[in-house]
């Protein structure tokens, strides 16, 4: 369903016109309300002769059951368009095959769509329809974009591009199961160090090992070189690696406008499936509730605002899907249809946003169903007399869902038994796939700018600045890279004008590295020096704060906060 080429941008596309053809009115009034929210304007009917004309229709949606006379108008509307709108059949009672035999000359629709999840693969199936006529497109969300291709079980590779990053996500059969490319913190070593699990000096071996077998021509992984150095062990580094592909995955729900191209595959390498991935639900609620203000809920909201809510499994199943937190868990026994979407989430423990959150990746994923008045007040009854459900804890529910199982036995005690191991299950590590050279010049250039960060800490600026220089000619689409480098130039500049123009660099640098890393120290820290520079000590302070909250004991942040408050005092001594 989904195109070799499509592109998506939240708040970005025109409003689109579409006609939607249903008989059911309360589910279309529902369905208009949530287009509505992602750009598309729907113009509602119950019978095709109450439709008119269609002109400036971008799509007609025609929802089953529908008659063959009816079905057979419905294609004749189209075609007597110019330019023709996209058609879309919505098969809730299964007609698709005998519309088709209706009418054997005819292309048929652009798109067939299940009931489930409707709303987002509705909105990503008019998108892809009308840009594959070169068309304006609606706006279409990553939580939209994984519950379409989840519902339609697609296999492919989705790529992301945004802030001059691209991430590739394989799905099979709608779950993720494999993520590559992202930001430089989101590289295994990156998230190694900010764990705690590799310490610098021992990052700097592994890059040192590695950088040292790619000039021999021996292509050699990071898991490999922790392993063979002593640094973790087999299981640690699987156990990491999955984490990697979990990040990098969540990583893209912080982009509020990007790119996206969908390839479709038959089947995916067997290699990429070793990893356990969560499943679309808990990735879903994880990225939502991490990158989602109320801005971009708004949007998820949309079709359920005023309506009372319920699940449509249980509580304990919908929790584990979606690994629900305990305090998450109330919330869905909350959800028998007595309380509207907004009651839920004033009433919630949890708070409005969070709650928010919670309900947005539930009502995206079609794991929740409106009910109808009547069937509200006969709901608390029921819920008194039904058991409560047992909790379900976080790593229990994830667990549950993984691709490959926990086992029992031992873990292999090296990486070559390990890929042994799942070999013979029919799986194996992924391999790397950057070509040699371009691993060579990665790794170079890492390896560069962690011996700039040691010079730099000597302070040995000359050798600082030919490092960093280095890491930038190596990889010079690193913000963090060319952050430190203005960075080394402001510290050497001797003439007020080049400390002013590597400054303004700096800065620059900084704010494209907090893009892509909101909590990075690096940038942060160069912000509040170069505040206290310019004499804006409460920014200064706000950028020091921040670096504190993640790391209490950063050096660097902690001088600057000194200076802060040496500043203001000297400031108040003048008065």
């Amino acid at each position: 369903m989904v195109s070799p080429t499509s592109s998506s941008s939240e708040r970005s596309a025109p409003r689109v016109q579409v006609t939607l053809l249903d008989a059911d009115r309360a589910g279309a009034a529902q369905l208009a309300a949530g287009l509505a929210a992602r750009g598309i304007d729907v113009t509602s009917r119950a019978a095709l002769r109450d439709v008119g004309s269609l002109a400036g229709a971008a799509a007609l949606v025609v929802a089953t059951p529908v008659s063959a006379d009816e079905w057979r108008a419905a294609c004749e509307a189209v075609a007597d368009c110019d330019p023709a709108p996209a058609l879309l059949l919505v098969d809730r009672a299964g007609q698709a095959g005998e519309l088709r035999r209706a009418l054997p000359g005819h292309p048929g629709p652009d798109a067939v769509l299940p009931p489930a999840a409707l709303l987002p693969t509705l909105v990503v199936a008019i998108g892809e329809s009308l840009r594959g006529r070169g068309r304006a497109a609606p706006t279409a969300t990553l939580p939209d974009l994984l519950a379409a291709l989840a519902a339609l079980r697609e296999t492919g590779v989705l790529e992301l591009r945004a802030e001059d990053l691209c991430t590739r996500i394989l799905i099979r059969e709608g779950a993720p199961v494999f993520a590559e490319g992202g930001a430089l913190r989101e590289t295994l070593g990156r998230l190694l160090l900010r764990r705690g699990a590799l310490s610098e000096a021992d990052y700097v071996r592994v890059i040192e090992r590695m950088t040292a077998r790619l000039i021999e021509n021996e292509a050699t992984r990071m898991g490999e070189v922790l392993i063979e150095l002593g640094l973790l062990t087999p299981q640690e580094v699987f156990e990491a690696l999955s984490e990697q592909v979990r990040d990098k995955i969540l990583c893209c729900f912080r982009w509020s406008r990007f790119e996206h191209h969908f390839e479709p595959r038959g089947a995916l390498p067997d290699d990429v499936l070793a990893y356990r991935c969560p499943p679309v639900e808990a990735l879903v609620l994880a990225g939502v509730r991490e990158h989602f203000d109320e801005a971009r809920l708004a949007p998820l909201l949309a079709p359920v605002r005023g309506a009372r809510l319920r699940l449509r499994a249980s509580a304990e199943e919908i929790a584990a899907r979606f690994a629900a937190t305990p305090a998450e868990q109330r919330l869905l026994r909350d959800l028998d249809g007595s309380r509207t979407c907004e009651a839920l989430r004033a009433a919630s423990p949890l708070g409005s946003a969070h709650a928010g959150q919670v309900l947005a990746a539930l009502v995206v994923l079609d794991a929740v169903e409106t009910v109808a008045d009547d069937a509200a007040r006969a709901a608390p009854e029921r819920a008194r007399s039904a058991p409560a459900p047992r909790e379900t804890p976080p790593h229990e529910a994830v667990a549950r869902e993984t691709a490959l199982p926990r086992r029992t036995k031992a873990a292999p005690f090296s990486l070559s038994q390990l890929r042994r191991e799942l070999a013979r299950q029919g799986k194996a590590l992924a391999p790397a796939r950057a070509p040699v050279d371009a691993r060579t010049a990665a790794l170079e250039a890492e390896r560069a700018f962690r011996q700039g960060l040691a010079l730099l800490a000597q302070p040995a600026l000359p050798g600082a600045r030919r490092a960093f220089a280095r890491a930038c000619e190596g990889n010079p689409d690193e913000p963090e890279y060319a952050l430190m480098a203005a960075w080394v130039e402001t510290l050497l500049a001797k003439e007020d004008a080049a400390r002013a123009a590597a400054r303004a660099r700096a800065a620059e640098h900084a704010r494209r590295l907090l893009k892509h890393d909101p909590d990075s120290a690096r940038a942060h820290d160069v912000l509040g020096q170069i505040a206290i520079a310019a004499g804006e000590l409460d920014a200064a302070e706000r950028h020091f704060r921040h670096v504190l909250r993640a790391a209490p004991e950063h050096r660097d942040a902690l001088r600057g906060m000194r200076t802060v408050e040496r500043r203001r005092a000297e400031s108040a001594r003048k008065r």
